[in-house]
């Protein structure tokens, strides 16, 4: 199995200040999508990939390797409200695992064929090279069926101990496409659900 995020990406894992308690995963007014992550490019802010020794930004997006992973989209007041929010889980982790990371908006068109705008943080985590606290900006747009094309994620340093391993102002650029899954119902499976 391939790493599912570079190691400095993998900060989105924790939950948002405040989000750790007294929710649920929500099952109402969602649909699941494979989200296949393909490539990876820093932007010129986190360093020269052809420098002797590159950031570690740039080396996670020079060894970036494809990989997938379940997000869950909740319209928490009706699919017929522009406003949701993201969930992830790895694909082989259970129902009950789902985490929030990011709110969004429908901006433009539906569902089917329109554009989604999200973003989330800050998020914060102790890497072996030091602290760092990044923001997450996407976007994505829906065609027929639902699938998800030319989708990207921003990963965007606010704040970091060792500016030149993480260099604040730093983007890290993943895009990826997706599928929608079975659509969720009014009842959710629950733990044991196999994707």
């Amino acid at each position: 199995m391939k790493p599912r995020l570079p190691a400095v990406l993998s900060l989105f894992l924790l939950l948002a200040v405040g989000c750790d308690g007294g929710w649920s995963v929500p099952g109402i007014d969602t649909q699941d999508f494979r989200i296949t992550f393909q490539s990876a490019v820093a932007s010129p802010s986190c360093g020269e990939a052809d420098a002797e020794d590159p950031t570690a930004m740039v080396r996670a997006a020079s060894n970036f390797e494809e990989f997938e992973q379940i997000y869950r989209i909740h319209f928490p007041d009706g699919s017929n409200d522009p406003r949701f929010d993201l969930y992830w889980k790895a694909e082989s982790d259970k129902e009950s695992s789902f985490t929030f990371f990011a709110a969004g908006t429908l901006i433009d068109g539906t569902m089917e064929t329109g554009s989604l705008s999200y973003a989330g943080g800050a998020f914060q985590e102790d890497r072996s090279q030091g602290r760092v606290t990044f923001e997450i900006d996407g976007r994505v747009r829906t065609e027929q069926l639902g699938q998800w094309k030319d989708g990207y994620e921003d990963f965007i340093i606010t704040d970091s101990t060792n500016s030149e391993a993480y260099p604040v102002g730093c983007v890290f650029t993943v895009n990826y496409e997706g599928v929608p899954l079975a659509a969720q119902g009014d009842e959710s499976s629950d733990e044991g659900d196999e994707d």
